[in-house]
């Protein structure tokens, strides 16, 4: 990522980054990103994948460090990416988060659900509408709100479920962007024609 970013103009980039699990030394961990990035700041900085319901309680000592980061203008927003319903709910009861990394798509795909875990590979496919009172609330709070899982962790294999997700995304108003993994520059470019004919005709 320093490599790719040398020479650019760096307050026209966008760079986030999450931290996973629980570093003994939180600040170190932050800064590595700082210094694997070669920048002086990261635009917003995540705690990653919480899945428990009362997270903020185990993760208080993390949580600190990010806000020991920020005042220090290692960071610039902090917050996290939740994947169950009830870790998404305490995420948006807390006020401690600014940037919410969430799962959506209108297949309910990889959605969050009421299991505290990753994935449930018995049942990956779950309401929406829960998930959707969820972005609303951090949207109506002020939050930065993140679609992630538009494909459906890769698994839209058709495109009409590409085609449905992006516009189910591109016009949800309560999302201020989304993340997509491509493993191809084809799919970059398939996805960015998509975003672009669903906004110009919404």
């Amino acid at each position: 990522m320093g490599d790719a970013i040398k020479g650019l103009p760096r307050e026209k980039l966008f760079i986030q980054s999450k931290v996973s699990g629980q570093p003994g030394d939180v600040l170190a961990a932050i800064d590595h990103h700082r210094k694997i990035f070669n920048t002086d700041y990261v635009d917003s900085l995540l705690i990653h994948c919480m899945v428990k319901n009362q997270w903020t309680d185990g993760w208080k000592r993390i949580m600190d460090g990010f806000d020991e980061a920020k005042a220090r203008k290692w960071i610039r927003a902090k917050g996290v990416s939740c994947h169950s319903l009830p870790a998404l709910r305490t995420a948006s009861a807390s006020n401690w988060s600014e940037v919410h990394l969430v799962r959506v798509n209108p297949q309910g795909k990889r959605m969050d659900g009421l299991a505290e875990e990753v994935w449930n590979n018995d049942d990956p496919t779950h309401d929406v509408a829960p998930v959707m009172t969820e972005i609303k609330k951090l949207h109506a709070k002020g939050r930065g709100v993140i679609g992630m899982k538009i494909i459906g962790n890769g698994q839209f294999a058709k495109a009409e479920d590409r085609e449905r997700s992006i516009r189910f995304a591109m016009a949800c108003k309560d999302l201020d962007a989304v993340v997509i993994g491509f493993t191809s520059r084809e799919q970059i470019d398939e996805a960015i024609g998509r975003m672009n004919r669903a906004r110009k005709e919404a």
